[in-house]
């Protein structure tokens, strides 16, 4: 396929061919021949050149000939034949030693041949060379084309590609997450011994990848990398799955069962183009399905879908349960919000790498419990639609939700830190044409929690009744006026003197007026809770006996967190 130096020495149209110097360039390749017969023959000379010459111009100059092999090797000539019987006893020394130095192969051309004869010879099994390659390659297109043309994905172009370079091979997306992978039989270094190859997950460490230019100008070729793995030094041929300047991933030779030849880099080279297509298609495909999944959802939670029938077909086409109900959580990111400052294309990518993160977590969460929670993403919030039994009171499927809420808090924190989320839990339904009110509720309750500025990130609907109701339906003027004639003095009484007798009062309404819990709450004596409690009734001018007179001041506290006062 490639016409060598090896090649030409081994010729048996040409005998008596010998290498003089150079021998570990014995495997350049010979893409031309060229006479030199003056000293300006430098300025027209190319890469892959055997330079054919008798060595009249330099044959009493030794400087000369020194420079001769080495500007051939600069240039990247394949080699220099000389006829040396003409102007020479043997071959010079000179031009043996910086044959060697300089790795160009130095070749002794027999008298009885011209140099004519040599270049004619050699051009022909050139051409003969060239035609096997095109061939070849031609036979590798059609190979690799006809794997899509009968519907094949990354699974079978892989295939094919392990089949023609005979190498292990690997595929990921941009991210470098698995696509898949397919090993060779004669692997001595097995893919799953060695590496981890889980789909949809990284393959290697970000030390191997991080220098691989993003860009397509900068990488139009393959690169090499070595892979170290228990004392292991494995060489990986990466090769950019690119088209209309965008990355879709990467082909990973894994080249340990023989080293890859010119014509396997054909291989990987349409290999690629190939892949880049399937990638194109496949990716398509997954937009379209996106925006019908969008719009169902768009419909589905804005109650335009009224018939039980359509949501029915619909929904289950989309991943849920119809034999289920829903309750609907929200999660969302802080301070990505559109006024948020900042440089807006680096935090859009930031947003959708912890988006895309998230929605991972959530189906690494609902399959340790057993669940088949459906999750979509709105922008800097993820909405979650979790399934419940039918069976299930409202009081279970909020335990349930809240639950699973703190867990996946506490996964994302561990996760994804830092990062700061709100979740908002709607209420349970009995229908899923009413999912949109739960949505509803989760969308009011994250406005809500947002608002009165807790340290609880994890809030459900039911616990914000009486802050919906007092908002929804009361001036902020009458809520002002009716904060100021209830607890407004306790208020005062804290921010003059420094102490915490709201506080104190909030954990005697959560508690239910248990004192000794309600003391272990705020890590205080019982006797000094009482020594408060008895402050606040003097300050209230209440005894708190009086279940109307709790219920206001309670609402008061309410009221007191809706305006941010204390």
């Amino acid at each position: 396929m490639f016409f060598t130096i090896n090649d030409l020495i081994r010729m048996k149209s040409i005998e008596g061919l010998s290498l003089f110097g150079g021998e570990s360039g014995i495997t350049n390749t010979i893409s031309n021949t060229n006479i030199m017969d003056n000293p300006d023959t430098f300025d027209w000379l190319m890469p892959g050149d055997l330079v054919l010459t008798t060595g009249y111009v330099f044959k009493d100059d030794t400087e000369f000939q020194v420079k001769v092999i080495k500007e051939l090797s600069e240039i990247n000539c394949a080699g220099l034949a000389i006829k040396t019987r003409k102007y020479f006893g043997e071959m010079p020394k000179a031009m043996v030693e910086a044959a060697n130095q300089y790795n160009l192969p130095l070749i002794e051309i027999p008298q009885n041949y011209s140099l004519a004869q040599i270049s004619n010879a050699v051009n022909k099994e050139i051409f003969k060379a060239h035609d096997s390659l095109l061939q070849k390659s031609l036979d590798i297109h059609e190979s690799l084309t006809e794997v899509t043309l009968k519907g094949g994905g990354l699974d079978e172009i892989a295939k094919a590609v392990v089949q023609l370079i005979n190498n292990a091979v690997i595929i990921v997306d941009s991210k470098w997450n698995l696509l898949t992978y397919v090993e060779h039989p004669h692997n001595p270094y097995p893919l799953e011994k060695i590496l981890t190859l889980n789909k949809k997950e990284k393959v290697f460490p970000m030390k191997m990848t991080e220098d691989v230019p993003d860009d397509v100008a900068s990488l139009k070729k393959s690169i090499k990398r070595k892979y170290e793995a228990d004392g292991k030094t494995i060489i990986c041929r990466i090769m950019p799955i690119a088209a209309i300047n965008e990355i879709y991933g990467y082909i990973i030779v894994w080249e340990t069962t023989i080293k890859m030849s010119k014509i396997d880099y054909v291989a990987l080279e349409t290999a690629s183009t190939v892949a880049a297509l399937e990638r194109i298609k496949t990716k398509e495909i997954e937009e379209v399905k996106h925006q019908i999944r969008r719009d169902f959802f768009d419909d589905l939670l804005t109650g335009k879908i009224e018939s039980i029938n359509s949501i029915n077909s619909l929904a289950e086409m989309h991943g849920m349960d119809t034999t289920k109900n829903y309750v609907c959580m929200i999660v969302k990111v802080n301070g990505y919000d559109s006024k948020d400052k900042g440089d807006i294309i680096v935090k859009k990518r930031n947003l959708r790498n912890k988006i895309e993160r998230m929605l991972l977590l959530i189906e690494e969460l609902s399959e340790e419990k057993k669940i088949n929670v459906v999750s979509i993403s709105r922008r800097n919030q993820v909405i979650l639609f979790i399934p419940m039994e039918k069976t299930k009171t409202s009081k279970e499927a909020k335990d349930f939700t809240k639950e699973f809420g703190k867990d996946f808090y506490e996964l994302t924190h561990k996760t994804l830190s830092p990062i700061e989320i709100n979740i908002g839990i709607g209420k349970l339904y009995d229908n899923i044409l009413k999912l949109d009110l739960s949505f509803s509720e989760a969308q009011e309750v994250v406005k809500m929690g947002k608002k009165l500025s807790r340290n609880n990130h994890i809030l459900h609907f039911e616990d914000f009744i009486i802050y919906h109701l007092l908002e929804s339906g009361t001036s902020r003027q009458e809520l002002e006026n009716f904060y100021e004639n209830t607890i407004a003095e306790l208020v005062r009484y804290d921010l003059e003197n420094k102490t915490n007798l709201v506080g104190t009062l909030e954990q005697y309404f959560a508690y239910k007026g248990n004192i000794s819990e309600a003391s272990k709450e705020l890590f205080i004596h019982r006797n000094t809770f009482i020594y408060r409690l008895d402050k606040i009734k003097t300050i209230l001018n209440t005894d708190l006996k009086d279940a109307e007179e709790s219920l206001e001041i309670q609402l008061a506290i309410r009221v007191m967190h809706l305006l941010k006062i204390h």
